[in-house]
């Protein structure tokens, strides 16, 4: 596997370009058909802020017209180019194109680091491999991890690269290749910790000395007058990250992830036994044998240089990338999520794979080290947590852990859990052992073709599990990926166009949250024009999107119905609302969300007392409805206030009763059927009138609508639909 004689110049790119351009149009094909999201809310924050490049050509992150802490901009950056024009359902089927080309682009990267170690026709089964894994499924999805990927092997082969070959002009290549990993996915700014360890670690390997004091002092040494420029910008990175922190302002650097970086802790209670389960994890992915292999050979390289400066400089940098990337996603995922994320540890697949064609070469080497990752690999398959949501509980693969779908199947052909988790222990333990035996009687000339065959057979089985789970389940939209239904999404664009200016106000639109808050996210996914949130000052009950979406608070003066704000003439609503109705014109609807044309400045037509926040009555509690006059009025109008109403499951009747300053209704709400009436009420030119709602009866209703919940409570009835009809029905007395 040693490097062979040279091609000229001229000729070395052209294999791997075709490579790449095989790879590229083979996965294009599959992503080409992907056309619905499948990870909310990540795909709809890298959409949002593609869209804001592309409007603004400014790298500034920025959602719904606020700067965010945002600092992967490289794949929102790398698509942007998409979402400058046309509708959302045509550019998101674009991006999982571009996606497939942009992701498979690893095996460049991974090719120049592997062949600075390998021969020709193993560099070439690497960056094979390198796009041939489980995790190039997130293809399909607008996520960082499409241009982190190749982002994070820039960055290593640029650290490599550095590390056995120092100077001036390849420290900056390596500081511009940790910025790039940075900006592909925040998490990797993990790679900043690797230069230091890993050229120590070289330089100390590659000292001359009478002791191993001497070869320290001698190691170190070289480590700082060989990289001068390196080591004068991690003294300027130790000094700022330290005043940051004095000041307060240390987590501002991962951004919006900052949340998660006060009060860290650097092993937290499971650290240990999660580390095991991430290493198993990872090399499940790989086909185990694989991950055994390369990840022994790492660990042992770091320690004992095997003679070349290559090889000890990859053994160096790759095995303290995988030691920063496994720690820092397990301590993540103990501290915060309580499974593995396996789409933390994507990145390691190509150096891991360089290793193992490397191990192949003198694998009694790996005597002790592939005896310690094995015994950490059964660990993590005997004792670690697989919690049954991500795995059993619900069909649609786990966006996090796509080796969650493979753990399913397994679990599927042997029968239980704890089946699957003794069966891949056993299988850990005989690959390992039965590599160490073959190793003593096999030549490494003959052993390394058949490991090699081995690593692209299983790998391929499971990555093709893994798209074959990816397509034949509904996404977490609740649809098909395939899904073509998503081309009627974009009513509000095609009613007000895509650079139209529309706030959405989110309200429930169905019994079911999950129904409701997919609505929201569809509704602003698909139509570039929804570029407001507006939430009702009473809390963030209806925020959909979440923490990572700037929001609006809406506020409404309940003496005039006058809002402090109107960022936009356009609306959202739903016709379900029971809060408040905003003044203005219907242009279109979809379901049971409506486009509204407010008038300006933005002022109530009613707003509702004493209910429930999704539209239940309270015991005890006189509801009102306050109607204000429309924009414009100058005398007394009779309008129509029509509603719909029901009570709880099982109630047969429940007597409603609503009074207004012109009418009375009086009825019996029986859960057959909903009511739906209306009443005439007098509204006067300025000022305010009631309508008045009473049930006197109380009784057990659903648990609240507007997020899941277990609390019981007593109400009367619910309002279905509430609405101040456009119409006027005459003049009235004042």
């Amino acid at each position: 596997m040693t490097r062979g004689r040279e091609l000229p110049k001229a000729w070395r790119p052209l294999p791997l370009l075709g490579l790449w351009l095989l790879a590229g149009v083979a996965l294009s094909a599959v992503t080409g058909h992907v056309r619905d999201w499948f990870d909310m809310t990540d795909e709809l924050r890298y959409e949002r802020l593609a869209i804001s490049i592309a409007r603004s050509h400014s790298l500034v992150p920025r959602i719904h017209g606020v700067d965010v802490q945002s600092f992967s901009q490289l794949y929102p950056l790398l698509i942007a180019p998409i979402f400058a024009h046309g509708t959302a359902p045509h550019d998101v089927h674009a991006a999982h194109v571009l996606n497939a080309w942009i992701m498979t682009s690893a095996c460049i990267p991974a090719y120049l680091l592997a062949r600075r170690v390998l021969a020709r026709r193993w560099s070439y089964l690497v960056a094979l491999l390198s796009v041939l894994m489980p995790w190039i499924i997130y293809s399909t999805m607008l996520m960082t991890e499409v241009a982190a990927y190749p982002a994070f092997l820039w960055g290593l082969y640029a650290i490599h690269r550095t590390t056995v070959r120092p100077s001036v002009r390849a420290d900056v290549i390596a500081l511009l290749g940790l910025a790039l990993a940075f900006s592909g996915r925040t998490e990797l700014l993990v790679l900043v910790f690797v230069p230091p360890p890993a050229i120590a670690a070289y330089e100390i390997g590659r000292a001359t000395g009478s002791d191993r004091v001497a070869r320290l002092k001698a190691g170190l040494g070289n480590a700082v007058s060989a990289h001068r420029l390196l080591s004068a910008t991690y003294v300027v990175l130790v000094v700022a990250g330290i005043a940051a922190d004095l000041a307060g302002k240390l987590s501002g650097v991962v951004g919006v992830y900052g949340v998660y970086a006060q009060n860290n802790t650097l092993f937290p209670a499971g650290m240990i036994g999660s580390l095991a389960t991430h290493v198993a994890v990872l090399a499940m992915g790989l086909g185990v044998l694989p991950f055994l292999l390369g990840a022994a050979w790492l660990l042992a390289g770091i320690a004992r240089p095997d003679g070349s400066a290559e090889r000890h400089a990859l053994a160096c940098t790759s095995g303290f990338a995988m030691l920063a990337v496994i720690f820092q996603g397990t301590n993540f995922d103990v501290r915060y999520t309580g499974f593995v994320h396996d789409r933390f540890l994507l990145y390691l697949t190509p150096p891991i794979l360089i290793a193992m064609c490397c191990a192949l070469e003198a694998p009694r080497r790996l005597r002790f080290a592939l005896g310690f990752v094995t015994a950490v690999a059964i660990c993590g398959f005997a004792t670690g947590s697989f919690p049954m949501f991500t795995w059993k509980q619900f069909p649609t693969l786990t966006q996090d852990s796509p080796m969650s779908g493979i753990l399913r199947a397994i679990v599927n052909v042997v029968g239980s859990l704890t089946a699957a988790r003794v069966s891949l222990a056993i299988a850990t333990g005989v690959l390992a052992v039965g590599f160490a035996l073959l190793a003593l009687r096999v030549r490494p000339a003959r052993l390394a073709p058949a490991v090699a065959a081995f690593a692209v057979l299983t790998m391929s089985v499971v990555t093709v599990e893994t798209f074959s789970h990816f397509f034949r389940v509904n996404g977490w939209s609740g649809r098909p990926v395939t899904s073509s239904q998503v081309d009627a999404f974009d009513w509000i664009d095609q009613a007000a166009g895509p650079r139209a200016s529309v706030a959405e106000i989110p309200y429930l639109v169905s019994s079911d949250y999950f129904i409701s808050e997919g609505t929201w996210r569809d509704l602003e996914f698909w139509n570039k024009s929804v570029v407001r949130d507006v939430l009702d000052p009473g809390g963030d009950a209806y925020a959909y999107t979440g923490i990572w979406f700037p929001k609006l608070d809406l506020s409404l003066d309940p003496t005039t119905g006058r809002a402090n704000m109107s960022p936009t003439s356009l609306i959202a609503v739903s016709d379900k609302d029971t809060r408040f109705q905003l003044a203005g014109e219907g242009i279109g609807s979809s379901g049971d969300i409506r486009l509204v044309r407010a008038a300006m400045p933005w002022r109530a037509q009613w707003i509702s007392f004493g209910l429930y926040d999704d539209g239940w009555t309270k015991p005890g509690v006189t509801a009102r409805f306050r109607i204000f006059p429309s924009p414009g009025q100058t005398h007394a109008e009779i309008r129509v206030f029509a509603f719909a109403v029901h009570p709880a499951d099982g109630v047969t009747s429940q007597p409603v009763h609503l009074v207004s300053n012109l009418a009375r209704w009086s009825g019996n709400a029986s859960d057959t059927g909903t009511i739906v009436s209306q009443l005439k009420v007098c509204v006067p030119a300025s000022g305010y009138t009631e309508i008045r709602v009473s049930t006197p009866r109380s009784v057990e209703i659903p648990v609240e609508q507007s997020e899941p919940s277990t609390q019981s409570r007593r109400g009367g009835v619910f309002f279905g639909e509430t609405a101040l009809a456009d119409e006027v029905d005459g003049r009235c007395g004042s």
